[in-house]
């Protein structure tokens, strides 16, 4: 096959590298959706670097519901306003992308023209419900709730209900229209909300741009408004920059990624969380102006997190885990099944393919792991307990067999450590016979003979 590569391994520490990662396709398909409904000119600045499908889809997606999208070299220019009905019959293929389908699906209803919206065919398989449901309650119809669906609006202003526990791309497409919206718009969202930072992504590329906009808990209200054009370079998207940080976090040395903002705060691309847990997996991470440098020292170390405000970058957690000394679980992730993947699966198959080991586990199947073993995997189901209900995946990275057979052996109670709980439990449950006589009838008989008699200990369970 053509587009098969060779990869030659590498084995030694990373000696100061620098590395550079594309624009960030988060913000520049939600500010070139803003761009289109600004009356006038916007120029996005992209740099040297390919922005990658999803910006193609949306520049798409503009033309053809009737928008002016000029792309020269590393530079979109968008002549805003001039389209708010779009072309009736259009046809919007948003190919693989989840955040051109949603955005572009919000954008259509706002014309009186009927429009089709399509993609590819893992795409028609993702959770396009809620959104449309959302907006037929605003005075859209469509003719099914899936892709491809065909809908003609115009949607008017006022109060609507989305769930957030399949995505946050269904609240941010109707934030995005809101202040074309005759009144405006107040989304309640209800439900635990995956993805979170990105809501607040979506909000403050709003403010950006003149909209007025406020949040309280699940109550977000976009009031109507001119959407300001605007010049922009768009940043350097952070979850393209965990990857080079994995190598250096893998292999020792440093390495800078630059043109990358990773710091974590509010509005700010929520997966700059991931520099977080790779510092608490025993790294250090340094931030300077448009930079992030990455440094491990010492023994990586597992952590057990719940990642669902930045589950993108849960599979480059996974593939830091597989070095790390003791196991990771991450958990938050169910909603990932319905990507462009099923996510968990394949990370777990990739991970066992190469030494592994790796489990993912479905919240049914975590209770019945409770239900049948003992207290050594109790604190593998605490980590549950405070899972959101939409979060319904977990999994769980042990360092790999390859870097374990590299270490001298440790003392049994390590070893179980390191093993499946249930393994661990058997193996507790074991010795425990072995020391009382080796039969669940000799410890009934011991409980019965009494107390040891003066000067004779009796074996203690360790």
């Amino acid at each position: 096959m053509d587009d098969l590569r060779p990869i030659t391994p590498l084995r030694r520490p990373l000696a100061d590298k620098r590395v550079a990662v594309p624009p960030s396709k988060s913000v520049a398909n939600r500010e070139l959706i803003l761009s289109a409904l600004a009356k006038g000119r916007s120029r996005l600045e992209l740099g040297p670097m390919d922005p990658g499908d999803d910006v193609r889809a949306m520049v798409g997606a503009l033309g053809a519901l009737g928008y002016r999208v000029d792309w020269d070299g590393g530079e979109i220019t968008v002549h805003g306003g001039s389209s708010l009905s779009g072309r009736a019959g259009a046809v919007v293929d948003a190919h693989d992308a989840g955040t051109v389908a949603r955005f572009a699906t919000a954008l259509a209803a706002l014309g009186s023209g009927f429009v089709t919206i399509t993609g590819s065919p893992r795409l028609r398989e993702r959770p396009m419900a809620p959104l449309i449901r959302a907006l037929r309650s605003l005075g859209a119809t469509a003719d099914r709730d899936e892709l491809p669906v065909t809908l003609t609006g115009p949607i008017h202003g006022g109060e609507v209900e989305i769930a957030g526990n399949e995505s946050s791309q269904f609240a941010s497409a109707l934030l995005l229209v809101a202040p074309r919206l005759a009144g405006g718009l107040r989304v309640r969202i209800t439900g635990a909300l995956v993805s979170e930072p990105f809501v607040d992504l979506t909000l403050a590329t709003l403010r950006g741009r003149g909209v007025s906009v406020g949040r309280e808990g699940g109550v977000i209200v976009a009031r109507e408004g001119r959407v300001r054009p605007r010049d922009l370079r768009i940043p350097g998207v952070v979850t393209a920059a965990t990857y080079p940080a994995a190598a250096g976090a893998v292999l020792g040395g440093n390495v800078t990624i630059a043109n990358v903002d990773a710091r974590l705060r509010e509005g700010a691309q929520g997966d700059a969380r991931f520099f977080e847990l790779v510092a608490a997996m025993g790294c250090n991470v340094s931030h300077g102006s448009g930079a992030v440098c990455v440094r491990r020292i010492g023994e990586l170390h597992g952590v057990r997190a719940n990642v669902r405000d930045c589950s993108d970058v849960f599979p480059t957690l996974a593939a830091i885990a597989t070095q790390a000394s003791d196991p990771t679980e991450l958990t938050g992730i169910g909603h990932t099944r319905k990507q462009e993947s099923d996510r968990v699966r394949t990370v777990a198959a990739a991970i066992n393919a190469l030494a592994g080991p790796c489990r993912s586990r479905t919240r049914s199947e975590s209770n019945r792991r409770r239900s049948t073993v003992g207290s050594s995997t109790r604190r593998a189901i605490t980590a549950s307990r405070w899972r959101s209900r939409s979060s319904a995946s977990r999994c769980r990275v042990s360092p790999s067999k390859a870097r374990r057979r590299s270490r001298r052996p440790s003392p049994t109670s390590t070893r179980c450590s390191r093993s499946s709980p249930a393994k661990a439990a058997r193996r507790a449950t074991a010795a425990r016979r072995v020391r009382h006589g080796g039969t669940r009838a000799g410890t009934r008989d011991r409980r019965r003979a009494g107390p040891p008699p003066p000067g004779r200990a009796r074996a203690r369970p360790s």
